[in-house]
């Protein structure tokens, strides 16, 4: 049960917080609901440049944020703390029995550590879905990159009216997004997850949304994988503050596996991928 649980917070939560907090967020602008089912280049217009949406996400340079997370089928509840700033990114999450996982982005470097599986760098795959969600630009042109988009609806998804947004992303995976009708921000989506376990479905739905800085926040998070679901509820955010630089360092563990990494010839198996089994266990704050 500890893997199984370790698996699906790994998998899912990155991608949720930072597809939550990059790629929904705009700044608040309702508009009047229409019958007439919009373009895809007129629905995604109005998501991403929704009331300045633009501007004030390419001027988010640093984010902090803490949270708790459910997991009701497993009767489990921890916490987590996201720290973001420029290209460097640090995820804390500590949950029951499963203990400290600590998520890092650092440049190109991104890794895994934590209590029960040790240490890993990530693989390209993992590596690309988390540094394109570090940067702001990359998730506001999300829904304007996916190939073959097609509306459709309106449909009730948690007691919103919503255009679904279907297409395919540049790795051919379908997307989805739902689309409040009034509110032009994102409430559901499905998307395709990266992980050391190979690519996995995920349904996210986005709640509760709040106005932080000009910014409309989902400030609860459903993530669903097949008959696993979790709850994020964030308590705390804040919008471009100061962060130092020191809480990004790289623990040693982390240096030590990527300096193995860069010592093996580009031949050897797994170099390419930048893929590394996990190294003994054991994580730090």
């Amino acid at each position: 049960m500890k893997i199984v649980r370790s698996s699906f917070t790994r998998i899912a939560l990155l991608p949720t917080l930072l597809l939550a907090l990059f790629g929904t967020a705009t700044a608040r602008a309702e508009s009047p609901p229409t019958t007439a089912t919009p373009t895809p280049a007129d629905l995604v217009a109005k998501t991403i440049e929704a009331g300045g949406g633009r501007e004030k996400a390419l001027a988010v340079k640093s984010l902090s944020m803490k949270a708790t997370m459910t997991l009701a089928a497993q009767n489990l509840a921890g916490s987590v703390e996201m720290l973001r700033k420029n290209d460097k990114a640090l995820i804390l999450i500590e949950m029951p029995g499963v203990g400290l996982m600590r998520y890092g982005i650092e440049g190109k470097l991104a890794y895994e550590q934590s209590d029960l599986m040790g240490v890993r760098l990530l693989a390209e795959a993992e590596k690309k879905q988390l540094t394109d969600g570090l940067d702001p630009q990359s998730q506001l042109d999300r829904l304007m990159k996916l190939t073959n988009p097609v509306v459709s609806g309106p449909e009730q998804i948690g007691g919103a009216t919503a255009w679904k947004l279907t297409g395919k992303t540049d790795t051919g995976d379908p997307e989805s997004h739902w689309i409040d009708t009034t509110s032009n921000q994102t409430v559901r989506s499905s998307i395709v997850i990266a992980s050391v376990m190979g690519k996995m479905n995920a349904t996210l739905d986005f709640a509760d949304f709040k106005l932080v800085d000009g910014m409309t926040i989902p400030m609860t998070i459903k993530q669903s994988m097949g008959p696993m679901s979790a709850v994020i509820t964030i308590k705390e955010i804040a919008i471009n503050p100061e962060i130092d630089d020191e809480k990004f360092v790289l623990p040693d563990e982390v240096k030590k596996l990527a300096a193995a990494q860069d010592a093996k010839p580009s031949t050897q198996p797994g170099a390419a991928s930048g893929t590394q089994p996990p190294t003994g266990a054991g994580g730090q704050r």
